[in-house]
C-alpha cells in the first residue's frame, strides 16, 4: 500500500463507525425502532399515542378537562405556584422511565429530558433544582435521575444553571406509606441555600408526582431559604392521591 497513510485510514474508519452507531441509536424510535422524527427517539405514530396531560390542575398536574385548579388543591394549596407535567404514569411511559431511573437506559434518559423540557411553558425562567439524593441511596442508585433531567432542561431552554439542595437525613421509600406516614417521613429532611445573586424563582425537578408530599417537602424548603416563585415540571403524573 505504497503512498497509502494507513493510520489516516484507521482513523478515518473509525470515525465513520462512530457516526454510524450514533446514527442508529438517535434515529430509531425508543418504543417501536420505527424511524424517528419527532420528540428525540420517537416516531410520529408513538408520539401521537402516548398519554399525553393535554389539560390539567394548573398547580398539580391532575389530568381533568378543565385546566384550572383540582379540588384537592383546593382543599390543600401546594407550596409552589404552578406545575408542568407532560404524561400520565401509565404505558409505555411507566416502561420508558423505570428504563431510565433503575437501569441507566441512555436512550431512555435523552427521551424523558425531551419530554419534561417541552413541557415547560415557553417563557418560564428561574434557577432549576433537582430533587436531591441522599448520599447513601445516590451510592446505591449510582446517578440521581433528578439531575441528569436537571441538567437537560437547563441546556435545552436555555435557564440560568442549577442548585442543588441537599437531603440531610435519610428516609423510608415513600411508596411504601400512606398520606401521613409520607408526610411525616420527609419532615426536615431537605436543606435549601439562599437562592443565588439575589434571584427568587426555582424550577423544581423529579421525574414523577404521585402524591406531591416530596416536592411539597422541598418546596416548603425552598420558601424558608428565600425563594418566592417556585415551578414544579415533572416527566409524569402517577396516581396515588
Amino acid at each position: 500500500m505504497s503512498g497509502i497513510n494507513c493510520d489516516a485510514l484507521s482513523v478515518r474508519a473509525r470515525t465513520a463507525y462512530r457516526r454510524l452507531l450514533c446514527e442508529l441509536a438517535l434515529d430509531r424510535c425508543w418504543f417501536c425502532d420505527a424511524r424517528a422524527s419527532g420528540f428525540q427517539n420517537l416516531c410520529q405514530g408513538c408520539e401521537r399515542d402516548l398519554p399525553w396531560i393535554r389539560t390539567g390542575c394548573v398547580t398539580c398536574g391532575e389530568p381533568m378537562a378543565s385546566g384550572r385548579v383540582c379540588g384537592a388543591c383546593t382543599k390543600r394549596p401546594p407550596p409552589w405556584s404552578r406545575a408542568s407535567v407532560a404524561l400520565r404514569y401509565e404505558l409505555p411511559v411507566d416502561h420508558l422511565i423505570q428504563r431510565f431511573k433503575y437501569h441507566q437506559d441512555a436512550a431512555a434518559g435523552r427521551l424523558c429530558g425531551a419530554l419534561l423540557s417541552a413541557s415547560l411553558p415557553q417563557g418560564e425562567r428561574g434557577w432549576v433544582m433537582p430533587v436531591p439524593m441522599h448520599r447513601s441511596r445516590l451510592l446505591q442508585r449510582g446517578s440521581n435521575h433528578a439531575r441528569r433531567l436537571a441538567s437537560d432542561l437547563v441546556r435545552a431552554r436555555r435557564l440560568p444553571g442549577l442548585v442543588i439542595a441537599r437531603r440531610v437525613r435519610e428516609t423510608a421509600p415513600q411508596h411504601a406509606l400512606d398520606a401521613r406516614e409520607r408526610r411525616r417521613n420527609l419532615r426536615g429532611a431537605f436543606a435549601v441555600e439562599p437562592p443565588p445573586d439575589g434571584a427568587d424563582s426555582v424550577i423544581l425537578v423529579d421525574d414523577i408526582v404521585t402524591t406531591g408530599e416530596t416536592l411539597r417537602a422541598l418546596a416548603s424548603a425552598c420558601h424558608r431559604a428565600g425563594y418566592q416563585n417556585i415551578t414544579i415540571v415533572c416527566v409524569a403524573r402517577g396516581g396515588g392521591r
